[in-house]
């Protein structure tokens, strides 16, 4: 009975959400487009040009991390050093209206002298007013190495 109701549940939820089409098309190139600008110009100036001002990251050390400032702090501190990081997005998810969604995907860290850190990602993605893809939540987590 309890995965029966939890079926129903989650048929309910996802009902109204697309797996491909334009929607999803325009959200996978905004991620695309979010990461570009932070492979050139760095985490922070891409999370400024591409997140909802009360938009939510979740950080390893710091937890929930809330608002473009205090994200922009974060990100200035992790990247000090200077590292690279890139991420490739491998799917989108959008709501049939197209004003909310998520994308996928997998990301590395290249700093020089140190081992390469990899993981994966999900970005929630909402349109704003002018109708572009802003984030409103970000989370990731990193590969341990199992040796």
């Amino acid at each position: 009975m309890r995965s029966t109701i939890a079926t129903i549940a989650a048929a309910v939820t996802f009902a109204g959400l697309a797996f491909a089409g334009p929607h999803e098309d325009s959200l996978l190139a905004a991620d695309r487009a979010f990461a570009k600008l932070a492979h050139e110009k760095g985490p922070a100036a891409a999370y400024a040009a591409f997140a909802l001002p009360d938009v939510r990251m979740f950080d390893d050390a710091e937890g929930v991390v809330r608002g473009i400032p205090n994200i922009r702090k974060v990100l200035e501190d992790e990247y000090i050093e200077g590292g690279k990081i890139t991420w490739t997005p491998g799917e989108a998810v959008a709501s049939q209206d197209g004003t909310m969604g998520f994308t996928i995907g997998e990301w590395i860290y290249v700093t020089e002298g140190s081992p390469d850190q990899t993981g994966a990602y999900v970005t929630v993605w909402q349109k704003d007013a002018k109708g572009d893809w802003k984030i409103a939540v970000d989370a990731d987590t990193t590969e341990v190495d199992s040796d």
